[in-house]
């Protein structure tokens, strides 16, 4: 009896007792987002798109995900990523300074702004997580699964 619950116990520290960190599948996360009631009006962008308009060094992520809306007048978005080590995390915090100080400053669109003032920074499972939505925790549920 013994021996068996010392395999278990083994068993469990060896496999972190069932807590892993699983990667996310971002084409699956933007299909959901996308379908969402929170981003009607948003697109997947590309990473050759996300570097020229927001002039993010892509290449320091492993994986990214981001969802914009077509419309100027809307700040709503999902910007998820990777990174390749802890020193691109940087480069994703000045995406979002970035992006803040645009609307906020800007302060054409009152609600937009509120929404922007309001984001959700977060990790995920080592991924870099900014939502700007009228729901944040909701979205991120859908992230999560």
């Amino acid at each position: 009896m013994k021996k068996i619950l010392i395999a278990v116990i083994c068993l469990l520290f060896l496999s972190g007792c069932g807590v892993s960190k699983k990667k996310l599948d971002l084409n699956d996360v933007g299909n959901k987002l996308s379908s969402s009631k929170y981003f009607t009006n948003h697109e997947i962008i590309n990473s050759d798109v996300v570097l020229n308009r927001y002039s993010i060094d892509t290449s320091k992520f492993e994986e990214l995900m981001m969802l914009s809306s077509t419309k100027y007048d809307d700040a709503t978005m999902v910007f998820i990523a990777y990174p390749n080590n802890a020193e691109t995390k940087k480069e994703f915090e000045t995406f979002i300074d970035s992006y803040n100080s645009q609307w906020v400053g800007m302060n054409y669109f009152p609600e937009q702004k509120q929404l922007v003032e309001n984001g959700l920074y977060t990790d995920y499972n080592n991924y870099l997580v900014y939502i700007v939505s009228e729901d944040n925790n909701r979205v991120l549920n859908i992230i999560k699964g």
